[in-house]
């Protein structure tokens, strides 16, 4: 990076004399932008020469400002006057339609081709993010003081970045120096610089011009000012529901080109009030794009009140515009009768004669717009050497990125530290002096040495040339049950890394049930190859071990301890398996996997050897280690041997792939099918099961607008044979006897007993969870925007043995951000069976999942 001791710095004010925050100021010929800090005060490094700044603050008039630089610096204070605004009386007054949504119909039409519009870009992006601990509670008052935090000091941290993008989404990240005091891992908190407005979504949020955005926001014009050569329409944006996938604020779309201006949002997150600014400038003719971005936040979580602020600035920007798209026309405004863009045209040919329109600089609608961009993408996505990977993100970290001194940051630092930032780098500065000192001559500092505490807590080894080593912590394991009594497990970890990224692991766990007086041990080993999408593993397993006759264990040991010691309920239901077990996984593609595994087992079965519990109820016992279930008298099996082979295909028309650091990240869109087949063969070795299973399961999800989303899992299945079985070989469904709640509310029902409705018959089981956006609580605004959520549920279950099992629930999620309370009541054959009130957590600490 140039060392310029030369350039210009001032100050921008407002006409009261006022500073003017985070103004920003783009140059022109250098292709670069800069903000004013907080007290409006700025400076810019430049060559010598003749520039043009030009100096932008929302809801101020754009100044431009012609200087010379010689071989010192100048001073250029600024004082920026109110914007000026005009209304478009003939359109207001000329229908009863708000002009926001003509603008608006062009603005979302031309997205896509905004998106589609640069071919390439390289540039430099300077973030500086700071933030300040406001408040904490009193209990911690203490600690924070012994750990020098100081509520009046600013944490900052600071990175350079070059940027490269390269259509259609591939972005590379040279960081060429960062300075943070924070996890050495985030290094690039820039996912906001690689979303954009132009897309349906931004980080989750609907975006203003997605093609589904009048079915969730209101538009307001409000006035029309002047920018350069341009007319600036300035938009209200207003969600229809207040909710935390929504923003709010104002739109500044440049007329004609129907391009972002700037954008001026709130989003709430988390009960989180956060500000979004972004200034976008012409790099070339008729192509925005952001110069600076600003986020200024504020909130409070479990007693910590906080605030914190994100600039960035983009400087040095290299445009290669899209050759396909370097043309002009003109978009012609057609409504149409619904305000949902999104699906109004699926089923239409595309015409030609509307390229031939385009590329001629012809008048072009709206709707006609929409389409052939679509047909873009389509046609570049299937000549890409990977069509279904959407995104790549790519992030190279300079060797002394770390190392940068603090004369390095005054001279690449585009925005001055304020008195509390440079307080905020002098607490850093001392407190990784002091850490350092404490590290001086400790010989494991680099790499965790053996210590002998490890063997009953735990710990983690890197043991050299990419070989690691785990110990799992054994207290964590202590668990209890009716078969076993306390029990508990220690188990290692052993993997290694190859150079070509594949995988070893080998992972020996034993087991101690102390009321039978007996060890348990089983051996997994599995290999890792190939990468991305194309992935695969190949594992070996066997041992003496156990198993719940659900083999996705119906209920959580951890749980089952509970309630078997305080509320005599021993639900969990086990038996011994000895086996070996090959196991094969195949990503085909990103919308195609398939499995396959071998096991051979022998059962036997097991007994309660102890009745502990804590608080006996008077007039009840455990009940017997053998689950209860309507097709059958008794489950008990004594001993059996099984041989089964297993094979199963899981298609995802629609889903995609994003590439980030050479990993490759599948997004599942719904719908998703899977098919399965087991067969127990018999006969060989003392195998005697003999029956096949198919089974299909679909998963599927859709919003439902501002009515909210709804998900659904469905899984069909038949027994063709079943001529020999035992009952752990049913078709079991998850059910919960406990009060606590099920953190995913597809994988099984909320009420139903565990065992009971298990058959080796056909079947066809569903679960709808509808989430809804207003209902009894979240029609308040205040609530929803705390994060309360509630959702409805219907469970149904058909087999031989009952005809129609329905469950209908009512959730209360994200009470005080962590609680949930829902009630279920049950029906058989529509004649009510059970009722019952279960309460959890919003996250899956305590799940009975």
């Amino acid at each position: 990076m140039a060392a310029y001791t030369q350039g210009v710095r001032g100050r921008v004010i407002d006409q009261e004399g006022n500073p003017l925050s985070f103004t920003t100021i783009f140059i022109p010929e250098t292709g670069s932008g800069s903000v004013t800090n907080i007290n409006g005060t700025y400076e810019i490094k430049l060559s010598p020469g003749t520039y043009n700044l030009n100096y932008q603050y929302l809801g101020y008039a754009s100044t431009a400002k012609k200087v010379t630089v010689a071989n010192d610096w100048i001073t250029v204070d600024v004082v920026l006057t109110k914007q000026a605004y005009t209304l478009n009386a003939a359109e207001i007054d000329g229908g009863k339609e708000d002009p926001a949504y003509k603008i608006m119909r062009k603005a979302i039409a031309k997205s896509a081709f905004h998106r589609q519009q640069v071919e390439k870009y390289t540039c430099i992006v300077y973030l500086k993010g700071g933030g300040r601990l406001v408040d904490y509670p009193w209990f911690m008052r203490k600690t924070m003081e012994e750990e020098g935090i100081d509520t009046a000091a600013t944490f900052v941290q600071e990175s350079v970045t070059e940027v490269t993008y390269e259509r259609p989404a591939t972005y590379t990240e040279n960081v060429i120096s960062i300075r943070t005091s924070g996890d050495d891992q985030d290094v690039s908190p820039m996912n906001y610089i690689n979303g954009s407005f132009y897309e349906d979504k931004v980080a989750g949020v609907v975006s203003p011009l997605s093609r589904k955005a009048f079915g969730y926001y209101r538009f307001e014009y409000i006035s029309t000012f002047v920018d350069g050569n341009y007319n600036i329409n300035k938009i209200k944006v207003t969600p229809r529901v207040d909710d935390e996938e929504f923003l709010s604020g104002y739109l500044y779309i440049v007329e004609d080109l129907w391009s972002i201006h700037s954008v001026d949002f709130m989003i709430h997150p988390q009960g989180i009030n956060i500000g979004i600014e972004q200034n976008y400038a012409p790099i070339k003719p008729d192509v925005w794009l952001p110069i600076s971005h600003h986020f200024k936040g504020d909130g409070k979580l479990f007693g910590f009140e906080f605030e914190f602020e994100y600039l960035a600035t983009v400087s040095k920007y290299d445009v290669e515009v899209n050759p396909d798209l370097d043309t002009e026309f003109e978009v012609l405004d057609i409504k149409t009768e619904q305000e949902e863009i999104a699906l109004a045209e699926k089923k239409e040919k595309p015409r030609s004669e509307t390229e031939e329109k385009l590329f001629n600089g012809e008048e072009v609608s709206t709707k006609d717009l929409r389409k052939l961009m679509r047909e873009y993408a389509k046609e570049e996505r299937k000549e890409q050497d990977e069509p279904d990977i959407v995104f790549e993100r790519k992030i190279n970290i300079d060797t002394l990125a770390y190392k940068q001194d603090s004369l390095y940051w005054k001279e690449v630092r585009p925005v001055p530290l304020t008195e509390s930032e440079v307080k905020g780098y002098a607490l850093q500065d001392s407190l990784a002096a002091e850490y350092a000192k404490k590290a001086e001559g400790d010989t494991l500092s680099g790499k965790k040495g053996f210590k002998v505490q490890d063997l009953i807590l735990g710990s983690g080894y890197d043991l050299g040339n990419d070989h690691y080593l785990n110990i799992k912590n054994p207290l964590l394991s202590i668990r209890y049950n009716t078969v076993d009594g306390w029990n508990g497990e220690y188990g290692l970890k052993y993997y290694k890394r190859f150079e070509n990224k594949n995988r070893l692991e080998i992972l020996p766990v034993f087991r101690y049930a102390v009321s039978r007086g007996k060890g348990f041990g089983k051996v997994s080993t599995g290999y890792t190859y190939g990468q991305g999408l194309k992935q695969g593993k190949v594992s070996l397993s066997g041992g003496a071990y156990y198993s719940q006759f659900n083999s996705q264990e119906a209920i959580l040991p951890f749980t089952n301890t509970f309630t078997s010691l305080l509320a005599q309920n021993n639900f969990m239901k086990v038996y011994d398996r000895d086996f070996v077990e090959v196991n094969w996984r195949q990503n085909v593609s990103t919308k195609w996997k398939v499995t396959a595994s071998v096991d051979y087992s022998s059962r036997k079965e097991t007994y309660n050897t102890t009745g502990q519990v804590w608080f006996p109820a008077e007039n009840k016992d455990y009940t017997p280690n053998r689950p209860e279930n309507i097709e059958l008298e008794s489950t008990a099996f004594g001993v059996s041997d099984a041989f089964k082979v297993n094979l199963s295909t899981t298609w995802l028309p629609f889903a995609y792939a994003y590439k980030r650091d050479d990993k490759y990240y599948r997004v599942d869109k719904q719908p998703t099918f899977t098919l399965r087949y087991e067969k127990a063969i018999p006969g060989i070795a003392d195998a005697t099961m003999d029956y096949d299973r198919l089974s299909l399961e679909v998963k599927y999800s859709m919003t439902l607008g501002l009515l909210g989303d709804l998900n659904l899992r469905t899984e069909g299945g038949t027994f063709f044979t079943n001529k020999r079985m035992d009952f752990m070989d049913y078709a079991h469904f998850m059910g919960n006897q406990t009060i606590f709640t099920r953190f995913d509310q597809l994988k099984g029902y909320a009420i139903a007993p565990y065992h009971l409705y298990s058959t080796n018959d056909q079947y066809l089981s569903t679960y709808v969870n509808l989430e809804l956006r207003r209902f009894v609580f979240s029609q308040f605004p205040t609530l929803r925007l705390a994060g309360l959520t509630e959702n409805i549920n219907v469970n149904h279950l058909i087999t031989p043995s009952v005809d129609n099992y329905t469950e209908v629930s009512y959730s209360l999620s994200n009470i005080f951000r962590l609680f949930r309370i829902d009630v279920t009541g049950a029906f058989v054959d529509g004649k009510y069976e059970d009722f019952r009130v279960q309460v959890g957590i919003t996250s899956n600490l305590f799940s009975v999942d």
